[in-house]
């Protein structure tokens, strides 16, 4: 935005939910193809936020993701869909329980 100059940018992905969760269940069946439109439309930005030149994407109750047991087919398939597209990436989590 030429508003914000020198802002940067990152996703938030949305892992649960009724209505814009994209991991459901533990179901990876969408996370290529967003991974993939995000290297596409955003991660080319000179405002999106890198880190060693890669860019960053948080990934939200990634806990929950690992609890199913998913968490590492999700994150093999976001560095795939982002390395056919042209980019690494740095997937940041919360994988912290609370008792």
């Amino acid at each position: 935005n030429k508003d914000l100059p020198g802002t940067k940018i990152a996703l938030f992905y949305e892992t649960k939910g009724p209505r814009h969760g994209r991991i459901p269940n533990g179901n990876t069946r969408y996370v290529y193809d967003d991974i993939a439109y995000a290297a596409q439309t955003y991660f080319n930005d000179p405002n999106y936020f890198k880190i060693n030149g890669c860019p960053v994407f948080y990934i939200y109750l990634a806990r929950d993701v690992d609890e199913r047991g998913k968490l590492v087919e999700a994150a093999n398939i976001m560095r795939q869909a982002a390395s056919d597209n042209g980019h690494c990436i740095y997937l940041v989590g919360d994988v912290a329980h609370g008792t």
